[in-house]
């Protein structure tokens, strides 16, 4: 039918043009304002990091002692922060004052040789596999320099010792701080855990959509699957293997349990700090308490095998130790030690977009 004359065909809309300069300039001032911010807050956002890790390590300990304490969150924040304080706080001052007392040590040696000599070399040196007698010969020929020989040749040493002196004794002070940091910052964290976890899922729905909410969700999934399997087991690990230290009569038990604490972060086990004690219990004579410690060190690795799975699980995550064990290696070596928690969330977040990429297409 034709239109009338007096009608006129509707014309269709116009479609809306994208104006590509307005949205380079919009996506631009964001990405400045976001980077000046992480600049303005770049002191505090190890602390921040840390902080998270660690309260959402210790959330479901939270919630059960504000069970306890009739619903009153600040009692329990005080509480679990006071704790965790204590469990830094303790190793950490051992640490330092092992670093202390043997650094005094040292420096009193260091005196008596460059004043008297440096002495016969002892026996237990030359008793040393494959190295024994280069050692030996080594120390000899400078035992015959004298203390005016000496002074040259220790030189280089000592300023290489004072060095990491002043820099163990300015990473103490920022690592105070930082700790400091991290424990207030916590305690905000835990008083408004609900509203961060509310605008952080709500963030990752707005980039990632339906998968947003799973994503926070394994985020914390893995971070308390590092925290109980890798964590609480090293620490376990370590405490057992200082047992069997004390047992058998190390010496400096406290720096040796530190070593190996580390050592289980990165998943390398007790064994290079307990095999060298066992070698040195031997050498110096205590035979027995070497080959004690020695099965004692294989029974800890072994009990460390069984239950860091277990604890994994406990925690709710359904991961692979595939993606656990790299994930916390490789975190470490490029995001130092916080990367043992970074790692594998990155790991993990990861596999499961591309899990679920796959499947969908």
């Amino acid at each position: 039918m034709d239109p009338s004359p007096g009608e006129r065909p509707a014309r269709p809309m116009p479609e809306p043009r994208r104006d590509l300069t307005g949205i380079v300039l919009g996506v631009a001032t964001v990405l400045i304002l976001a980077g000046a911010s992480l600049w303005t807050l770049r002191a505090f956002l190890g602390a921040l990091i840390w902080a998270t890790m660690v309260v959402i390590a210790t959330w479901g300990l939270l919630l059960r002692l504000e069970a306890r304490f009739g619903g009153r969150r600040w009692a329990a924040t005080l509480v679990i922060c006071l704790g965790t304080f204590l469990l830094l706080a303790i190793p950490f001052t051992l640490a330092v004052g092992t670093i202390v007392d043997n650094a005094s040590v040292v420096k009193d040696w260091l005196t008596k040789v460059q004043t008297s000599g440096l002495p016969a070399a002892p026996d237990w040196i030359a008793k040393i596999p494959m190295v024994g007698d280069r050692l030996t010969a080594g120390w000899s020929s400078l035992a015959q320099s004298g203390p005016d020989g000496l002074g040259p040749q220790l030189e280089p040493y000592a300023r290489k010792a004072f060095q990491w002196v002043l820099g163990v004794v300015g990473n103490i002070g920022s690592t105070l701080v930082q700790f400091v940091l991290m424990i207030g910052i916590a305690a905000v964290l835990y008083i408004y855990g609900e509203t961060a976890v509310r605008g952080v899922t709500a963030f990752c729905t707005r980039l990632a959509g339906d998968r947003g909410e799973k994503i926070v969700a394994l985020a914390g999934v893995s971070i308390r699957g590092v925290a109980l399997g890798v964590v609480l087991t090293a620490i376990i690990q370590a405490a057992l293997c200082g047992i069997a230290l004390l047992a058998t009569g190390v010496p400096h038990v406290a720096l040796l349990v530190l070593l190996i604490f580390m050592m289980c972060v990165i998943q390398a086990g007790g064994t290079p700090v307990m095999l060298p004690a066992a070698i040195y219990l031997w050498i110096a004579g205590s035979r027995v308490a070497a080959v004690i410690l020695v099965i004692a060190m294989m029974v800890i690795g072994g009990v460390a095998g069984l239950i860091r799975p277990l604890l994994i699980k406990r925690a709710g995550a359904d991961l692979s130790l595939m993606l656990i064990i790299p994930g916390v290696i490789g975190g470490l070596i490029s995001f130092g030690l916080i990367g043992i928690f970074i790692g594998p969330v990155v790991l993990a977040v990861t596999y499961s977009l591309l899990e679920s990429w796959v499947q969908r297409t």
